[in-house]
């Protein structure tokens, strides 16, 4: 006998977008320019972020947000740039609008940074370590980029299925996916609102087991 009653991960992160808060630095940072956040990332994610990065200077501004917040990986992220980096913990708010990257070397705050992103790419499926939470950007309406090993991730496949999200293989398809998301504004915000209304649409599971726990007694 049993009742299935959904996933109350949708139920967090809608709570989540709810309650966004104004975060004056990536505020002063984004400026009136597209901003792309790039949450748990790791090194195979970095490469093309990095790549991109490099050779399509002024087109967006990103933040990166590592999976690991260790100092040699930071360290080499900043040097293969050749744009302007910037690092949350010993940024200048006054000077952040001159920055081309910004480097996220805390803990605590990507859930909230994703309400200010065009465009966000989720790592971890770009190896083998494992997708990571694709419903906290999308609960704001961001289009997503993954990778492709993404199999063991229903709600990825879902969406994907739905054109609310896209897997890239390749330096070349993360190229033209993201250029497209960038230029065409139609196409992005039609990819943003299919995402958000995905994680709306499955609301509801916390409720039913509090309703259900609540008859039981």
């Amino acid at each position: 006998n049993t009742t299935v009653c959904g996933d109350t991960r949708y139920d967090r992160v809608m709570e989540i977008a709810k309650t966004a808060q104004f975060i004056p630095e990536i505020e002063s940072f984004k400026g009136e320019g597209k901003l792309i956040v790039c949450g748990s990332t790791w090194p195979e994610d970095d490469k093309l972020i990095i790549d991109y990065i490099n050779n399509h200077e002024g087109k967006a501004k990103f933040i990166i947000a590592p999976h690991e917040i260790k100092e040699e990986k930071i360290s080499a992220f900043i040097g293969a740039c050749t744009a302007r980096v910037a690092r949350y913990s010993t940024m200048d708010i006054n000077t952040l609008k001159d920055y081309d990257v910004l480097i996220v070397d805390t803990i605590g705050l990507l859930t909230k940074i994703y309400s200010y992103a065009d465009v966000a790419y989720v790592g971890g499926a770009m190896g083998n370590t494992g997708l990571h939470n694709i419903l906290e950007p999308a609960t704001f309406g961001v289009p997503i980029l993954i990778g492709p090993h993404f199999d063991k991730f229903p709600e990825a496949k879902i969406l994907q299925q739905l054109a609310g999200l896209y897997a890239v293989a390749s330096q070349d398809q993360l190229d033209e996916r993201l250029n497209k998301l960038l230029s065409d504004d139609k196409f992005r915000a039609q990819t943003g609102m299919i995402a958000g209304h995905f994680v709306n649409s499955n609301t509801g599971a916390t409720r039913a087991v509090i309703d259900y726990i609540k008859d039981s007694n």
